[in-house]
């Protein structure tokens, strides 16, 4: 039997083309190892329907025989829960099936179940894999398991203003576009403007005084995230530290300036905070005012910034292998490790004695009777504090400069060596 004996539902190619817009990317709804699937509206004996039609794809192993096999099997069986063929096209090499659309999808989908479990096993408390694929216009199309992750790993843009991906740990990190979660407090200079290597349309230029209210969707709990700017200058070699101090809005005190990190993309990456998720969405308002070190250099050198990026925070270090090497780390850690952190000009927050440990390797400004001093403990759990130069240097024999890299802001320059 072959398709011209269903010649009543057959209909020509041009009239699929116009109703899928010539195969267009707007009318693409799904895709497999058969082929794609497109909508659109198709005059019918009926009236006017909206189909989805099936392309195959030869080089998938879809011959005239399984053709013509499929159209006799759906045209034949009812079943409410079987898309029902509408009408066909096997005009030159085209082999297309028309079937009535399911606007609620397929029935597979809800039985700074063995996929869906297999899925659910590997990501536990936040969302699954299988599902942040689905929610990539077009959804993602893999072969495997290993594929998925990996298109994943590289990310996809969501609702335009939100860019989700996975770490090679299947936690996700999310992106909040600038244009969405920043607002221009001081827009003498702001521009709306795009960038080369952006993961949205639009990144905001030229701005000295903003706000930040970020609203993540996809956190996973019991994670510890880090709150990180993304931003770019126009020259890729003018720095890698933009003089901005903030601080969270329930704060009085600014922190700042940034410790930013360059990516291979070439955004450069400041951490603001770190936190440990307690539920999926969480909000933070952040405000960022440029510093006392901001001069005509700065404003002459333009930056964009891009975006808010909650990360998962990634304790494969140096540090870290040394706590897994060393099963006694924790009998080695300062008693009064509380006592320490809360000598911080800063509050710093944390949750587990890990993310102690992190904080005080990193380090931080205390106030002591003369002045500042940037505690931290060395490798081996040792105390150690740093003393700023202008608390041992003479102040007439010495210029002082702004230097927003440095942990005290300042630093001393040789007299001889500046005069010359």
């Amino acid at each position: 039997m072959s398709s011209e004996d269903f010649h009543p539902l057959k209909v020509h190619l041009e009239d699929i083309i116009s109703a899928t817009d010539n195969f267009g990317p707007n009318k693409l709804i799904g895709s497999g190892g058969f082929g794609s699937v497109y909508k659109g509206e198709l005059s019918l004996p009926n009236g006017q329907t909206m189909i989805a039609f099936k392309r195959l794809d030869a080089k998938h192993g879809q011959g005239d025989n399984e053709f013509s096999k499929e159209i006799m099997m759906l045209s034949k069986y009812k079943h409410e829960n079987l898309a029902s063929l509408l009408c066909f096209c096997d005009e030159g090499h085209e082999r297309i099936l028309g079937y009535k659309y399911a606007s609620r999808g397929s029935l597979d989908r809800y039985l700074e179940l063995e996929v869906a479990l297999e899925e659910q096993d590997i990501s536990q408390n936040g969302i699954n894999m299988f599902e942040l694929g689905k929610l990539a216009v077009p959804p993602l199309s893999y072969e495997s398991e290993e594929k998925h992750h990996l298109l994943l790993m590289k990310g996809f843009r969501y609702q335009d203003t939100t860019w989700l991906s996975v770490d090679k740990n299947k936690r996700v990190c999310e992106i909040i576009s600038a244009t969405k979660c920043i607002t221009v407090v001081d827009d003498r200079d702001f521009r709306l403007t795009r960038e080369e290597n952006s993961r949205f349309d639009y990144v905001l230029g030229g701005i000295r005084h903003f706000q930040i209210k970020a609203r993540a969707q996809f956190l996973i709990p019991h994670v510890t995230y880090n709150i990180n700017l993304l931003y770019k200058f126009t020259h890729w070699d003018y720095g890698t530290c933009l003089p901005y101090k903030y601080k969270l809005e329930e704060e009085t005190h600014y922190s700042g300036p940034f410790i930013t990190e360059l990516r291979e993309d070439g955004w450069l990456v400041s951490q603001l905070y770190r936190f440990t998720c307690h539920q999926r969405r969480q909000q933070f308002t952040i405000e960022c005012l440029d510093g006392d070190s901001w001069d005509d250099s700065w404003r002459s050198n333009k930056f964009f910034l891009e975006g808010i990026e909650f990360r998962p925070v990634n304790h494969e270090t140096e540090e870290n292998n040394i706590m897994d090497s060393n099963q006694n780390w924790e009998q080695k850690f300062p008693i009064d490790y509380i006592d320490l952190l809360e000598l911080s000009k800063e509050n710093i927050q944390w949750t587990t004695k890990k993310e102690a440990y992190f904080l005080l390797r990193q380090g931080f400004l205390i106030e002591e009777e003369h002045g500042e001093l940037w505690f931290s403990i060395d490798k081996n759990m040792k105390k150690r504090l740093m003393i700023p130069a202008r608390a041992c240097l003479y102040d007439n024999e010495w210029t002082w400069k702004s230097f927003p890299e440095s942990r005290f802001e300042v630093v001393a320059e040789d007299e001889m060596e500046s005069s010359s």
